[in-house]
């Protein structure tokens, strides 16, 4: 429902933005929500002759389209417990979300990889030590004459999901309520 809102206020705003009636404040209404926009993702924004925006992922001018006059696009972002890859929705189709390189959903997403990445480092970097550590034990003989043996074993550690250690990550990058802008429609309702 909230979502409801902030898209009906933000379309409401963009909307009356176009028409040759919309107050200096529905104007400066519309480029502070550009503005917060801007602190979540990049995009370009090209004025219409009319006053109205059309808002386009990505820094070139040519991304995926996120609003053109009423129509709005949808980011979502999926995981395969490796990578986050962001999508871009607009009547069904989905665009990958690749245009998106700067802002807190940019941060976010590469956090995430990174710290997936590192994981992975990390177990290769254990998985080499054990392996050398290995090598060197069996070439050699302890102090009773008899050779080495392997002091780590790989195999005999494998990760155990427990289902009670399972989280979702959620966030909300709306600041502030928009459906407390002042508008006319908002008063008469």
């Amino acid at each position: 429902q909230r979502q409801m809102c902030i898209r009906d206020r933000v379309n409401s705003l963009i909307s009356r933005s176009g028409s040759k009636a919309a107050s200096n404040d529905i104007l400066d209404a519309r480029d502070q929500l550009l503005v917060n926009l801007s602190k979540n993702l990049n995009f370009t924004v090209d004025y219409n002759s009319s006053g109205s925006v059309n808002v386009r992922i990505g820094d070139s001018g040519n991304g995926p389209l996120l609003l053109e006059k009423a129509n709005v696009s949808t980011l979502t972002a999926t995981s395969d417990n490796n990578k986050i890859s962001l999508n871009i929705n607009k009547s069904g189709i989905k665009t990958s979300g690749d245009y998106i390189t700067s802002g807190i959903i940019s941060g976010i997403t590469q956090f995430y990889n990174l710290v997936q990445d590192t994981i992975k480092d990390i177990g290769n970097l254990a998985e080499k030590v054990t392996q050398d550590m290995n090598e060197i034990q069996v070439s050699g003989i302890d102090l009773n004459g008899n050779m080495g043996k392997s002091m780590f074993s790989i195999n005999s550690m494998s990760p155990v999901a427990d289902n009670k250690n399972k989280s979702l990550l959620t966030f909300n990058l709306i600041e502030g309520n928009p459906c407390l802008l002042y508008t006319s429609d908002a008063a008469d309702e």
